[in-house]
């Protein structure tokens, strides 16, 4: 089954499973365009809302553009942009002894 409508930059359909692994991780985010780039600027966490201070990292992928952040309170996230649906995802990054992150789900 596909969303009727959108389509991955690479012109394949967006599958419904996609899209609703893609908004599991959903985050309110308040970004401006430089350009033809989305830049996010604040991030609500907890009902809360956190200044992105440093844009860490900035990439590009098939259907998404994604972003390392640090936000005012410390906390580094990863933070992806979804132009076709309009929407963004991220998780927070854990700093752990261990050079690999670990990556925490959002509970609201």
């Amino acid at each position: 089954m596909t969303v009727t409508g959108q389509e991955r930059t690479d012109g394949q359909p967006i599958q419904a499973q996609e899209e609703e692994g893609l908004r599991a991780f959903s985050l309110r985010v308040e970004s401006e365009r430089d350009g033809e780039a989305v830049i996010p600027r604040a991030i609500d966490v907890g009902g809360e809302r956190l200044p992105v201070v440093t844009l860490e990292a900035t990439w590009r992928e098939l259907e998404r553009i994604g972003y390392r952040v640090r936000l005012a309170n410390g906390a580094s996230m990863l933070v992806y942009y979804v132009p076709v649906l309009e929407l963004w995802s991220g998780v927070e990054r854990q700093a752990t002894g261990d050079p690999r992150i670990t990556l925490k789900r959002r509970t609201t």
